[in-house]
């Protein structure tokens, strides 16, 4: 169905619920942080294998300032690090700190979904994985921010998915671990056993269903926009509000700190796009963390040149790294922590805090974000900054 159908149909089911519109609508990430008094930029970036990616700045006054990159996790984008309010949001707080704040929007997302050749409604386009945006995105990523700053070198804030490119970043690609100040990472995204997403895993799918899979990736942005815009209308009644919340709290966990006031926010920027390979990689990592298994061995000898893909090499990473989950966390379980503590090598892991009380999405949209999660990230990077022990 065409886009301007669905735009349609949306605008018309919105109409019954109008009148509890409360909450201002922000088009874009750039919008919100304008009209909350900070300055915006847009810088685009092109991979190596052609993606642009949009990401979004918030700049200092100040010259020099050192550098935050804050990354987001499947299906959403950079407006993850501001729904939370200039007070809780990572990326006003990181701002208001005196950094110089990147948000990077990953492949396939809604400000991320332009190829120097590629057209969305190509398989090609969406043929990638979380593996693509750690050794295309990240590097070119940050090679843009160093050239743009004078920086050589910057801190890293990942959410969710984000922990997976980060640690595959690293792995295939040593030399950026010198790029990288300290790592920090929010509901990380390995070996999630006894997870929800390893409940429906989906890593023994073979190339044919890839493929079919790859297929049904055609649009994805498209149709999540005015969708983003219903939810967003009809979460502001109450009633189908904590509908939505307990939808959440299914699939992400439970949550007793969650920002009720920014789920509409929520719903309007999340899903966006990314491909079904992706989802189907992420799922594989529940078991193994490795690059793209295509279910086949033949296709797996054609594309690597073994039966089965490699191993990313945790015991190529040296940033020191700091890991946040959740005891209430559905998609990542707590299994995670001890498995990536096994894989790091000694002195790498500065620290794991589990916070018994949260959910996937509370690291990023908890009314105690600030003091149980960016409070803590914030006073390890200016000790770093200021030349403490970290």
């Amino acid at each position: 169905m065409p886009n301007k159908y669905l735009l349609l149909i949306s605008i018309i089911i919105s109409i019954g619920f109008y009148q509890n519109i409360h909450l201002t609508w922000y088009g874009n990430a750039p919008d919100r942080i304008s009209a909350l008094g900070y300055q915006a930029e847009i810088h685009k970036i092109t991979t190596q294998d052609g993606y642009i990616l949009e990401a979004h700045r918030i700049p200092q006054t100040k010259k020099n300032r050192p550098v935050v990159l804050l990354v987001h996790g499947v299906f959403s984008s950079s407006d993850t690090f501001l729904l939370n309010g200039v007070e809780n949001a990572l990326g006003f707080q990181a701002s208001n700190e005196g950094y110089d704040v990147w948000l990077l929007n990953l492949r396939g997302n809604r400000y991320s979904n332009h190829h120097v050749n590629l057209s969305t409604i190509s398989m090609e386009f969406w043929a990638f994985t979380f593996h693509e945006m750690a050794v295309y995105d990240l590097p070119a990523t940050i090679d843009y921010i160093m050239k743009v700053t004078g920086q050589q070198n910057i801190h890293y804030i990942g959410h969710s998915q984000a922990t997976n490119i980060y640690f595959a970043l690293l792995s295939e690609k040593p030399e950026y671990n010198k790029f990288l100040k300290t790592g920090h990472l929010l509901a990380s995204g390995l070996s999630q056993e006894d997870s929800v997403i390893d409940r429906v895993y989906l890593g023994n799918i073979t190339l044919p269903f890839i493929n079919f899979f790859d297929y049904g990736s055609f649009g994805m942005h498209f149709y999540f926009a005015p969708l983003n815009y219903v939810l967003w209308v009809i979460s502001q009644t109450p009633a189908i509000g904590a509908v939505f919340s307990k939808a959440i709290g299914i699939f992400g966990g439970s949550s007793i700190t969650l920002n009720m006031t920014i789920l509409p926010d929520i719903l309007a920027t999340m899903p966006t796009g990314s491909s079904a390979r992706n989802v189907i990689h992420l799922s594989q990592g529940c078991r193994n963390f490795r690059q793209f298994d295509f279910g086949l061995e033949e296709e797996n000898i054609k594309r690597y040149g073994s039966k089965v893909p490699r191993f990313y090499d945790f015991g190529n990473i040296d940033v020191p790294t700091y890991i946040h989950n959740g005891g209430q966390d559905n998609i990542v379980s707590l299994a995670c922590v001890n498995s990536i503590s096994k894989k790091l090598r000694k002195g790498v892991l500065k620290k794991v805090i589990i916070h018994d009380e949260f959910s996937h999405i509370d690291f990023v949209a908890s009314v105690e974000s600030k003091k149980r999660i960016n409070d803590f990230i914030f006073e390890v990077i200016q000790n770093y900054e200021m030349g403490g022990k970290l």
